[in-house]
């Protein structure tokens, strides 16, 4: 667990992909789309990295953010939760 702010975080990060990158941030700020963003221009995943986004039901997350494409998601009351990987 990281807690630091996103997207500085992002943005400097050099070490190996992760496996597993969860990412919740507060509904009340709207940023998954922009996160999304970071995280496809970062190196915080690799080949086979699992990226799984929990969202607001009506903040717009987009199906594909550079290489990274959805590849499942699932609704639960207003809360969405996304799963991308490396478009191969």
């Amino acid at each position: 667990v990281i807690t630091l702010d996103v997207f500085r975080y992002l943005q400097g990060y050099e070490g190996e992909g992760f496996d597993l990158v969860f990412i919740d941030p507060p509904f009340t700020e709207k940023i998954g789309d922009k996160v999304m963003q970071a995280v496809a221009r970062s190196r915080v995943f690799a080949e086979h990295t699992v990226i799984v986004i929990e969202s607001g039901g009506s903040e717009p997350i987009n199906d594909q953010y550079g290489d990274l494409k959805r590849i499942d998601v699932r609704e639960y009351g207003d809360k969405t939760v996304s799963f991308f990987r490396k478009d191969s």
